[in-house]
C-alpha cells in the first residue's frame, strides 16, 4: 500500500496539458487537475522526455484507474519550495477525502528552459 501511495502521489504530482512557461508550482497544480480529469497522457507531457516512456509503461497499465479514483477528491498544498536555476524541490501535502494528509518531497528539473517532473529521483533520505 505504501508503494501504491508513493507512486500514485508521484503520478498525481506531475500532470497538465503543457509545461511551457510554467513554474514548478504551476506544474504541481496542473498535474493535479489533469489527474482529476483522468488524463494520464497529459501527465506524461510534464515528465522529462528521458523518463516519459517508462512513466507511461509503469503507471498507465498498473495504476491509472486506481490513481484517478483515489485522487479525485484530493487537495494539494505546497508547504515549502526550493528552486534554483536547474532543479526544484517541493514539499507537498495531499489531503485525502477522509481528511488524512500525507507529505511528500517532489523534484523537478529544468531542461531547455522548461520544467519537467523528475519522477524517478529517489529522495536523499531514502538513499
Amino acid at each position: 500500500m505504501k508503494q501504491f501511495l508513493l507512486y500514485s502521489t508521484v503520478i498525481l504530482f506531475f500532470a497538465g496539458c503543457t509545461n511551457q512557461n510554467q513554474s514548478p508550482k504551476g506544474i504541481v497544480h496542473s498535474y493535479y487537475d489533469a489527474m482529476r480529469d483522468g488524463n494520464i497522457t497529459a501527465a506524461a507531457r510534464l515528465i522529462h522526455k528521458d523518463d516519459r516512456e517508462a512513466f507511461l509503461e509503469q503507471f498507465e497499465d498498473q495504476f491509472a484507474g486506481e490513481v484517478v479514483s483515489h485522487f479525485a477528491e484530493a487537495d494539494v498544498d505546497i508547504l515549502t519550495k526550493e528552486i534554483d536555476s536547474t532543479e526544484a524541490r517541493l514539499v507537498v501535502r495531499t489531503t485525502w477525502e477522509d481528511g488524512q494528509a500525507t507529505d511528500n518531497t517532489l523534484y523537478l528539473k529544468k531542461d531547455g528552459g522548461q520544467w519537467y517532473a523528475d519522477v524517478f529521483r529517489v529522495p536523499d533520505y531514502l538513499q
